[in-house]
Parts: C-alpha cells; sequence; structure tokens
C-alpha cells in the first residue's frame, strides 16, 4: 500500500482519498495539567479494529468509506469512559479543513484543531460530548 505524505497546503488531508482495502486515522491524545484527566480520541476512515471491514477486505477491494468510525476514551482518576463508533459512508462528510462523522467532527483552521464530539460509551450508552 502506497504512503502519502502531506505538505503545507494539503491541510491535514482530510479530503484525500484513501485506497480501497486502505487506511486513514487522525489521532490526538493529552492530559489535564493536574495530570488526573486524559483523553484519546481517533478518527478513522477505513477502521482498522473492524471485524466488518476486515471481513470485506478478505473478500476484495472494500471501499473505507464504508467502515468509518470514532474512537473515544477519557480516563479520569483511574475511571475509563470510552466509545468506539462505527460508521457507514453516508455518515462521513469531508473538505480541506474538515472531517465529520456521525455526529461527531473535527476541524482545522490553518493553524488549530478543534474536535466536537457526541458519541456514545461502551456498554451503557451513556454521553460522551464536548470540544477540544
Amino acid at each position: 500500500m502506497e504512503q502519502t505524505l502531506l505538505s503545507k497546503s494539503d491541510g491535514l488531508g482530510f479530503d484525500l482519498p484513501v485506497a480501497k482495502n486502505g487506511y486513514r486515522w487522525w489521532y490526538v491524545d493529552g492530559f489535564s495539567d493536574c495530570g488526573s484527566h486524559g483523553v484519546t480520541l481517533i478518527f478513522f476512515i477505513g477502521s482498522v479494529f473492524s471485524p466488518f471491514y476486515a471481513s470485506a477486505r478478505r473478500k476484495g477491494e472494500a471501499d473505507p468509506r464504508d467502515f468509518v468510525c470514532v474512537n473515544a476514551v477519557f480516563y479520569e482518576r483511574g475511571r475509563k469512559y470510552w466509545a468506539m463508533t462505527e460508521r457507514q459512508s453516508r455518515d462521513l462528510q469531508t473538505t480541506s479543513s474538515s472531517l465529520v462523522i456521525g455526529p461527531s467532527s473535527m476541524s482545522f483552521d490553518g493553524s488549530a484543531l478543534t474536535i466536537d464530539l457526541d458519541e456514545r460509551s461502551a456498554p451503557f450508552r451513556r454521553s460522551i460530548k464536548g470540544k477540544v
């Protein structure tokens, strides 16, 4: 599989094509200054963790846009809240400056990345919602 390098003019590559059977993801993590809160966010086009995408790839050329996903993990004083929501191409919108998967999105204005998250935790379907 060929790897695509981004130039400054490409922004974060939200709207670049992803090859059949391919993957592209955007990863963000961080901790609070006090160290008691943490976050990991991954937006996928072609989910590397999806058993459905793996199965489709084994059957032939699968379109990664049909297997998009948002993975969100929040850590707080020994507790962990997480979501990993798989969606389809109808839930994906891309432009040069934004990536939308379902109700969650990433946008880049050239200097700042903003993430609006609206997911449901597993296994109890609690709301995980906020802005990073």
